[in-house]
């Protein structure tokens, strides 16, 4: 029941929850070039004041963390996903590329609080001096919290596809979280749950770190526009070019009035195994049981109808809401 209540909550009004489990800020005038080769996505344009999502590869390019990157004046500060993904070897590759102008140091008591759904700019509208309509996709603001909670910044991102906010900066992340989530009981919100989150983000086709990359390449898990897709220049763990179509991908699969079948249950066509479901979400009070199967070509695409344990599979695109932000305006 909690979790029907949470998916509502992002779907219809607002809902919070904490985000990012290590801190890390990066100074010194080649604080650029160890971020643009260390990012599998291009920072090239990122300015101050932006917000950058991106994975993190390692030399044999496999995901070893999925980041934000906040552009300041002066630093840029990583929020990660994972205490033992890139800032742990953000030191060692700045030694590598011979980069002796540039500092990578923890910032201990910081804190990451997210407001997601059609209502959440309610939540988070007195915590920046401008509009916060005026807060475009992947800008931040400085901000300050009431009560001295603190000051940091309030980034416009999310992982649902409906309006999304995280604040980042030195506080008490759980009495962070506890501001957010009275803010968003008094629209009809409430606090997410995991797998509310879950479910939400894959219906939009969030990368959700690590799970979606366990065994698969980047194109099979259709990761490529936060993997540095169109990069010319060089990155860490940059893959070869491979101009022939990929053999097998992710797809979204629903399964009509009832739960998807568990990871690993083989999906067939017409009898004949074609793939196999990778990630089962949660019904989360949902009509419809929904997840990604890994399917070979040419049955990864949309608009096909299969069957898995007993259970018939419809692959549909995403995303696969319609969110209500899309339609409902700021202010």
């Amino acid at each position: 029941m909690v979790d029907a209540v949470a998916y509502e909550a992002i779907r219809r009004t607002a809902a919070v929850y904490r985000r990012g489990v290590r801190f890390t800020e990066v100074t010194g005038a080649q604080r650029g070039e160890l971020l643009t080769y260390a990012l599998a996505k291009s920072t090239e344009y990122a300015q101050p004041g932006a917000a950058v999502e991106s994975l993190a590869l390692d030399e044999a390019g496999r995901p070893i963390d999925f980041v934000m990157v906040l552009f300041e004046e002066d630093r840029m500060v990583i929020v990660s996903e994972t205490a033992a993904g890139l800032a742990a070897e953000l030191p060692g590759l700045a030694a590598e590329l011979g980069l002796a102008d540039v500092s990578v140091s923890d910032l201990a008591g910081w804190a990451a609080v997210a407001a997601e759904g059609p209502k959440s700019w309610q939540v988070v509208a007195d915590l920046i001096d401008d509009d916060i309509a005026g807060l475009t996709l992947n800008q931040i603001r400085p901000s300050v919290l009431p009560d001295g909670l603190g000051s940091g910044w309030l980034a416009r991102v999310g992982m649902t596809a409906e309006y999304g906010y995280l604040w980042i900066g030195p506080a008490d992340a759980e009495a962070v979280l506890g501001l957010f989530a009275g803010r968003a009981e008094a629209v009809g919100g409430a606090p997410a749950t995991p797998a509310a989150l879950r479910r939400a983000a894959l219906e939009v086709n969030q990368p959700l770190f690590p799970e979606m990359y366990e065994g698969l390449s980047l194109r099979e898990a259709g990761a490529e526009w936060v993997a540095g897709a169109g990069r010319d220049d060089k990155f860490r763990g940059q893959p070869d070019d491979d101009p022939a179509p990929r053999s097998r991908g992710l797809v979204a699969v629903v399964s009509r009035g009832q739960d998807l079948p568990p990871a690993g249950a083989a999906v067939e066509a017409g009898g004949v195994k074609v793939g196999t479901v990778f990630l089962a979400a949660e019904r989360v009070g949902q009509p419809d049981g929904f997840g990604l199967a890994l399917l070979d070509a040419p049955f990864d695409v949309p608009g096909l109808d299969l069957e898995a344990a007993g259970t018939a599979l419809r692959t549909v695109s995403r995303p696969a809401v319609d969110p209500l932000s899309w339609a409902e305006a700021i202010g």
